[in-house]
This record gives C-alpha cells, structure tokens and sequence, in this order.
C-alpha cells in the first residue's frame, strides 16, 4: 500500500488527503467565525452565524455547529434556521433532551417539514436509551414510556405523511411501535415496514420471529381451550 508519514504514523493516501480536507474546512469556517463575530452588530449577522452553523454541520462538526447556532439565537432568539439547525446537530452528538425544545419551536415556523417531524419523533423514541447511554438516572414509569413513543409515532406518521420515505423512518416506527406496548400493533407494523423494505435482511428475521412467537402463543390458547372444553383440569 501506499502511504504518506505524517507525524510518525504511517497513513493511508485516502486518509491523509480527507485529513487535510477536514483542516482546511476548519481553517475556513474559524477564519469565516472571526469575521462575523468582528460584524456581530450588523443586522444580518444572526443569519451569518446560522449559514457558519450550516457549514460545520455538513462537514461533520457537529460541536462547532452548536456554538455557532447558538451564537446565532444569542443575538436573534427566534431565529428559526438556527434553532432548526441546532435541534439537528444535537441529535447527531446524541444530546436528545436538548434537541427537543429547538425542534419543537422550529416546527412552529416550519410545521410541514417533514425531517423536523422524523427528528422529533427519533429524540422521542430513543430518549430512554440516549439517557442509560450518559448514564442519566431515568425513572420513567410504563404508563410514561407508553406516552412518550405514542407521541413518537405520530411525529413520525406525520413525517410519513409529508412525503418521507427514508429506510430509517420505517425502522424508527417499528421502533416507537415496540415502545407502545401493544403487540398486535407492533406486528402490524413490521408487516408494514418489511413490505416497504423486502431486502432488509435484519428486520425481516425480526419479522419472522414475531409470527413464529405469534404462532406459538395461539397454538397454546387453542389447546388450553381444548382441555377445558374436554373437561381436563391441567
């Protein structure tokens, strides 16, 4: 293989080049941050720190784009592109409890976008899992889970509803599905989210472990109705 040296490790071409790709974007977006903060008094210098945001977002710098969305509200509080981007990269560092509050007042500017509705719904559902990931002390009861993952579903039904259909909001309403509770449901779904995703190799073992325990568990009924209908006490 050929490689590049660079600080005494030994780096494939490919890295070595996304490397200095990365550096250089950085350097652009610190060098683009010193000259808007050097005009934080201009009018349009909230929307400058949002398109900062924006960038930093889609290089994968998912921190720088927090500060500078935040910078962004700090000077115009309801700027909604700001808190629509933040919301976004909070859920990509895992920071679901804080995503909630800027998608929720972003949905309010933009109510038919159907990515928002699809964030909110994920922060939801994964919510409980993100919290034992930090290590956050969660002591929500069933009847709570239950709620939460109803409100999850119906974002992300409304997500369906404006026009999604990436293979991750179908894994996501089988996921809130489960969180419901109600089984007959959930296997409603998964025929549902295997007829959308035939190829799915995962969810669809998934799928047939459902019925297959679904099977079982009728067979069960169906002979303890016959012994009690024979008479048989056991």
């Amino acid at each position: 293989m050929i490689v590049l040296v660079a600080e005494r490790k030994v780096i494939p071409i490919a890295e070595g080049i996304e490397r200095r790709r990365q550096e250089k974007a950085r350097k652009s977006r610190d060098d683009l941050a010193d000259a808007f903060e050097a005009a934080a008094d201009d009018p349009d210098a909230p929307a400058n720190f949002t398109l900062l945001g924006n960038m930093s977002f889609i290089e994968g710098a998912h921190e720088e784009a927090v500060a500078a969305y935040s910078r962004a509200l700090s000077l115009a509080p309801d700027e909604a592109n700001a808190l629509k981007g933040r919301g976004r990269a909070y859920v990509q560092l895992g920071e679901l409890d804080r995503a909630l509050p800027d998608l929720d007042a972003a949905l309010e500017a933009f109510p038919d976008e159907a990515m928002l509705h699809y964030y909110r719904g994920y922060c939801l559902s994964r919510r409980g899992e993100a919290r034992r990931e930090q290590g956050i002390d969660d002591s929500e009861t069933d009847g709570e889970a239950r709620a939460r993952n109803t409100a999850a579903l119906a974002s992300l039904e409304r997500a369906f509803e404006l026009g999604l259909r990436h293979p991750d909001l179908y894994h996501e309403l089988a996921y809130a599905q489960e969180g419901v509770g109600d089984p007959d449901a959930f296997l409603a779904m998964l025929d549902r989210v295997v007829a959308a995703l035939p190829d799915d190799l995962p969810l669809r073992a998934v799928h047939e472990d459902q019925h297959r325990r679904r099977r079982s568990t009728s067979r069960a009924a169906t002979d303890a109705n016959e012994r009690v209908d024979r008479g048989e006490t056991r």
